[in-house]
């Protein structure tokens, strides 16, 4: 099937935690721009303790559009945060001084919720798809429509765009796999269908100056990842594991994003306590 062609976009701290070092916990303000799955990692970590368990003394805000926690990172408001690719990747390009810290989906999915009559794309010819207007799957369905023979209808939010499925105005809804995920645990009249593969990253954006800070944040999602704790929250939270050779289960070399801005290969081991 063809790949996305663009970017995806940034997924934090699923992830974050610590080495493990006893010293005095560092403040982090972090932000995320939407309860989708681009963000669940963020709440997720600060509602189960995972921040102050590793030694991050922690502070989540929510900010409601992408590209302001863009400008709020670049203004040194906050440290990390989770902010819709386009403004991710119009600021790099304008020479803004942020880079990826890690990638949370090597391989991001898209995944469908349906009537539980349609069971393969080519199940959808001739039917609705909802999306989350402007969203990476709005521009990925709009692709595959000639090629897929679906009509594409968007809808200003998510939550409309599943509703759509639920009274019958859509056929099959294309989103996040952890968003469709949650859904179908609390809705039993959706459920799981087609997992699309892309093949590109979701990663959360620092300044470049945050050297030292990134690996320690890294060095958490490694050890977190190690010792299966992102692999349980996931399980517990969307009531299913996720997938073999994910990033959740990965831990991949260096420090950052391969092929990205700011990627440092340097290996290391990561220090779990």
């Amino acid at each position: 099937m063809k790949m996305l062609k663009m970017f995806l976009w940034l997924f934090p701290i699923f992830l974050f935690g610590s080495n493990g070092i006893a010293a005095e916990p560092k403040k982090v303000v972090f932000a995320y721009s939407s309860i989708g799955s681009m963000a669940t990692g963020v709440w997720m970590a600060k509602e189960s303790g995972a921040f102050e368990r590793n030694g991050l003394q922690s502070e989540v805000i929510f900010i409601s559009s992408g590209p302001v926690v863009v400008q709020a990172l670049i203004g040194g408001d906050l440290q990390g945060g989770s902010g819709a690719t386009n403004a991710v990747i119009n600021a790099i390009l304008n020479g803004a001084p942020i880079v990826g810290v890690a990638a949370t989906a090597n391989k991001p999915y898209h995944r469908l919720y349906v009537q539980p009559e349609i069971n393969r794309l080519e199940d959808l010819k001739g039917k609705t798809v909802s999306v989350n207007k402007g969203s990476a799957y709005d521009s990925w369905a709009r692709e595959l429509e000639a090629k897929i023979g679906w009509k594409v209808e968007s809808f200003g939010t998510q939550t409309d765009a599943v509703q759509a499925v639920l009274v019958g105005r859509a056929d099959a809804n294309v989103a996040g796999n952890t968003v469709i995920a949650w859904a179908v645990k609390n809705n039993p009249k959706l459920e799981l269908s087609y997992l699309h593969t892309t093949g590109l990253v979701w990663a959360a954006p620092m300044r470049k100056d945050s050297g030292e800070l990134r690996k320690v944040l890294e060095n958490a999602i490694e050890c977190m990842k190690l010792d299966n704790t992102i692999a349980r929250m996931h399980t517990q939270w969307f009531a299913v594991a996720p997938e073999p050779g994910s990033a959740a289960l990965t831990v991949f070399p260096g420090y950052g994003v391969p092929n990205m801005t700011g990627y440092d290969p340097t290996p290391h081991t990561p220090a779990c306590s």
